[in-house]
């Protein structure tokens, strides 16, 4: 009985284990991501993270203000 609980719990954990580490390494993939963007965009257009953010806000804000409930 103890063996078959022993074996049960290592079996799940194992599975939880490899299940974290791939979103672990799917987070950091997707921050390289934007970071590597975000570089991109500051040494192309001279736009740095500050004013990256500025534009994405003002976006958001003109949705929300086109939008029907945003009135």
């Amino acid at each position: 009985m103890n063996l078959i609980l022993l074996v049960t719990v290592l079996v799940i954990s194992f599975l939880v284990f490899t299940i974290l580490i791939k979103i672990v390494q799917t987070t950091i993939k997707t921050a390289i991501t934007i970071a590597l963007i975000v570089l991109a965009v500051q040494f192309i257009f001279g736009i740095g993270p500050n004013g990256f953010l500025q534009v994405a806000f003002q976006a958001i804000q003109n949705i929300f203000q086109q939008s029907p409930s945003g009135q």
